[in-house]
């Protein structure tokens, strides 16, 4: 009887290392497809650019650059004559919803949602530090766009922004027309970009640590009732989605938070 039972418990230890092993593996694989699926993306932006004028659109991929708080991570800059277009890419599927000045989005995909930063925001902290650093550009100049695959369902309200699909990148940029920038500025633009950028395996992983941090940071001054891109309180609001919280400086500073 005493070895029946030994011989159980060691086939149940087995058991319970394959499962263990098992929801490792499939954990590993799930993060393995999405940067797999992140580096496809940003593979298709950068082809997508190519096809524009070599000698009109000059590409910049993967741009880290310093700021007061650490560093800032680009994913695209396209400098044509037309202006300097700073794209961020986002490669999720589903239903993404949200709002321009709201502070997360939402990715909602087989029954499950996830939040996630406000893109828009992103790419307005992306353009001010590339304003510090090109003094010499106006800055009606800069176009911020987002992009999403094509797999995924854009439903965001947002009137300043682009936010398109990646097949809509090209239209967008062609779109522009105006000249901005001289000819003769585009090299020096291009070359004071790639001379300030940092990117390296060492930066990107501080990078991460950093954005970790802020988040936290962030979501402990929502916690005591502030606003973390002003200072403001945070007070409640009625909207037509529902309650949320918004600025007191409202409409000096349009964040919100969902409660």
């Amino acid at each position: 009887m005493t070895e029946t039972i030994e011989v159980l418990m060691k086939y149940m230890i087995w058991i319970i290392l394959l499962v263990v092993a098992a929801n490792i593996i499939v954990y590993l694989l799930r993060r393995l497809k999405a940067k797999a699926k992140g580096v496809e993306g940003e593979a298709l932006v950068s082809i997508i650019l190519k096809k524009l004028p070599a000698d009109q659109y000059i590409p910049i991929h993967n741009v880290m650059l310093p700021t007061s708080k650490g560093t800032t991570q680009i994913d695209h800059v396209g400098v044509p004559k037309h202006g300097i277009f700073v794209i961020e890419t986002k490669n999720y599927a589903g239903w993404i919803m949200g709002s321009e000045n709201g502070d997360k989005w939402t990715q909602s995909i087989y029954g499950s949602r996830k939040q996630f930063m406000n893109p828009i925001h992103q790419n307005f902290g992306h353009i001010k530090t590339l304003q510090t650093l090109l003094p010499q550009v106006p800055e009606d100049a800069f176009f911020s766009i987002v992009c999403f695959p094509g797999d995924s369902k854009i439903k965001v309200n947002a009137s300043h922004t682009p936010v398109v699909y990646y097949s809509q990148l090209e239209k967008i940029i062609r779109s522009h027309t105006d000249e901005k920038i001289a000819t003769d500025d585009l090299e020096k633009i291009t070359q004071a970009i790639q001379n300030a950028n940092v990117d390296s395996h060492e930066n990107r992983k501080k990078h991460i640590e950093n954005i970790n941090t802020e988040k936290q940071e962030k979501a402990d001054q929502v916690k005591a009732g502030i606003c973390p891109r002003c200072g403001g309180k945070l007070v409640l609001r009625h909207g037509k989605y529902g309650d949320f919280y918004g600025c007191e400086n409202f409409p000096k500073c349009r964040y919100t938070s969902k409660i």
